[in-house]
């Protein structure tokens, strides 16, 4: 009796089996439904996030296609005005050089009207220089006439009192028996002395005759080794001119030549600009594959992700 009472106080009674077996029940339904409950919370949680990402995804994505409208826009603004400062610097290069053409044309046409002048003064001076030479040679005539004149006055003058003296005394001593010796003596001293004098008055006329022709010649002479040293001047000025010429023409081309080179090199720079843009567009493009790619393997991953919920929320609604 003693050991069948502590056996049967030992065992459970079916009751209480019962009773655990019910707890047990609630006790793991409570742990599902908290567990599911917990579950779906975080479903939740984990498709609001993706939502959000996919938001913040969808921003970034419009401000890069911001950025890329507003590259473009830059980069159709700064072709734009690099064309037209090239346009300017080619029509300033004209005008430069329409202006240099205008002012060497004008250079050329004051030279030639120099030339032109100094010509016709030279002419002018040849042709006064011949008239001047001309009324000296008249007024050297008339002189040498007046001269000669003055001397066949004076030589009849002389002659005219030496006849006068010797037919005085003749007069006074013409008287029977008397001898004309002494005053024919007397006479002959002033004869021999008028032709000493008009000899000598002679030979200083044509000393200084030939004097002043010798000057003359010698003035001549020097006028035109004036004349040719100053023709020597105005041709060396007329060569200098001309060499000038053809150096202001060599400058001319040159600067042409220069004008070619930087319009090559404005061309070449336009050309590397453009290949530039170019090189950068193709850059970006590259970019911005390469970015989609990654946008796209990173939203493959997250679209699994989704993928893998959707089946858990799935599998979980199905127990």
């Amino acid at each position: 009796m003693g050991i069948s009472f502590l056996t049967s106080f030992l065992k459970p009674s079916e009751k209480e089996k019962e009773e655990d077996k019910y707890d047990n029940s609630d006790n793991n339904e409570q742990h599902q439904q908290e567990t599911k409950s917990e579950d779906e919370y975080d479903d939740d949680e984990q498709i609001e996030k993706q939502k959000e990402l996919e938001k913040q995804k969808e921003k970034e994505k419009e401000i890069e296609r911001e950025k890329e409208k507003q590259k473009i826009k830059e980069d159709k603004i700064k072709e734009k005005e690099d064309k037209e400062k090239e346009r300017k610097e080619k029509e300033k290069e004209k005008e430069e050089e329409k202006q240099k053409e205008k002012e060497d044309n004008e250079t050329e046409r004051r030279t030639l009207k120099k030339q032109k002048e100094k010509e016709k003064q030279e002419k002018e001076r040849i042709k006064e220089n011949e008239k001047e030479k001309q009324d000296k040679e008249k007024e050297k005539e008339r002189d040498n006439s007046k001269e000669k004149d003055k001397d066949k006055e004076k030589d009849k003058k002389g002659l005219d009192s030496t006849q006068k003296r010797q037919t005085s005394p003749m007069k006074k001593y013409d008287t029977p028996g008397k001898k004309l010796v002494t005053p024919l003596k007397k006479l002959d001293s002033p004869e021999i002395k008028v032709d000493s004098a008009s000899t000598k008055r002679k030979d200083r006329d044509k000393e200084k005759r030939i004097e002043e022709k010798e000057k003359e010649e010698m003035n001549i002479e020097q006028e035109k080794k004036t004349l040719k040293k100053e023709k020597g001047k105005e041709q060396k000025e007329d060569i200098d001119n001309d060499i000038e010429k053809k150096n202001k023409q060599k400058d001319k081309v040159k600067e042409k030549e220069k004008d070619k080179d930087k319009e090559k090199e404005r061309e070449k720079e336009r050309i590397e600009r453009l290949e530039r843009m170019e090189r950068e567009r193709l850059e970006r493009i590259e970019r911005e594959k390469e970015k989609k790619k990654e946008k796209e393997k990173k939203k493959e991953k997250e679209d699994k992700e989704k993928e893998k919920v959707k089946i858990k929320i799935k599998a979980k609604g199905s127990k």
